[in-house]
């Protein structure tokens, strides 16, 4: 999608020497806003102060004239201490809103065009830097907005169309010993092989309190967590479990009772009843 720019800017463009810079805005889902520039120097812009950052640059931003989604990247140096390599980790940044903007930066307050305007992706941190996909608002025309028969729940654990009691199955416990990266031990967990597997952990106390992480799996008094928390577990820690839910019908009705809350359809033939033919 093409976009105007002012004739100001047209002008100074046709120049042999220019001084443009972006200007980076990003707000985080906490409302949290951020400015970054590539300028070597500071800019204010409407009230925004957009801090210098050289190394915090793009990649070529491809508009198309159709309703394809317009991705880039963005990679930068972690040389800002708004942005921290811990921040990344807790996935502060992550789905943040992103409007890149190009201006004359003797004259910030002139006019500008908008080369970009999406949501942040996945974020990667590499050594010192990072890398961030951003997705473009023409992004959104390729999500699905209707849902599709699947023979597993549709429905997440103890959301409004699921309606389990999240209550009867959290505990409260911690930390009583350190197996690996992504496995410790704690009391008064449930006996049941894998009763924690899919569900959530939220840390209470520690270096990681607030955050919340995946289980991968439970049993003997052990939780595995998918990937370690971004700062060591330590003994001691406190957290909160909440059992999961593989989606499947046999585990509504064995596990949670909720059969009639089921949102899938189990007994729908899949495309394999097409590669079923009499005699074979």
């Amino acid at each position: 999608m093409s976009r105007a720019v002012p004739d100001s800017l047209a002008a100074h463009l046709g120049g042999e020497v220019t001084t443009l810079a972006f200007l980076w805005t990003l707000t985080r889902r906490d409302g949290v806003v951020l400015g970054f520039t590539s300028h070597d120097a500071d800019i204010v812009r409407a009230g925004q102060l957009y801090r210098s950052a050289p190394s915090f640059v793009p990649s070529a931003i491809r508009q198309s004239s159709d309703f394809t989604a317009d991705d880039w990247q963005a990679s930068g140096v972690l040389t800002s201490a708004a942005i921290t390599a811990a921040d990344l980790a807790a996935g502060r940044y992550d789905f943040a809103r992103v409007r890149i903007t190009l201006v004359d930066w003797t004259d910030p307050a002139g006019e500008g065009v908008t080369l970009a305007v999406g949501q942040l992706g996945e974020v990667r941190a590499e050594d010192a830097g990072f890398t961030a996909e951003l997705r473009s608002l023409a992004d959104r025309l390729s999500t699905t907005v209707t849902e599709r028969y699947s023979p597993e729940c549709r429905a997440d654990l103890g959301d409004r169309r699921c309606r389990v009691d999240l209550a009867r199955h959290t505990v409260r416990a911690t930390v009583t010993g350190l197996v690996d990266a992504h496995r410790f031990t704690a009391g008064g967990l449930a006996a049941v092989p894998d009763w924690y597997a899919y569900g959530r952990l939220r840390w209470l106390d520690g270096a990681n309190g607030g955050l919340a992480q995946e289980i991968r799996g439970s049993g003997a008094g052990t939780i595995t967590l998918h990937e370690p928390p971004p700062s060591p577990v330590r003994v001691g820690d406190r957290f909160e479990a909440r059992a999961g839910c593989d989606r499947r019908f046999a585990t509504c009705g064995a596990k949670f009772a909720n059969i009639v809350n089921f949102r899938g359809e189990p007994h729908v033939p899949g495309t394999d009843s097409l590669l079923d033919y009499p005699g074979l």
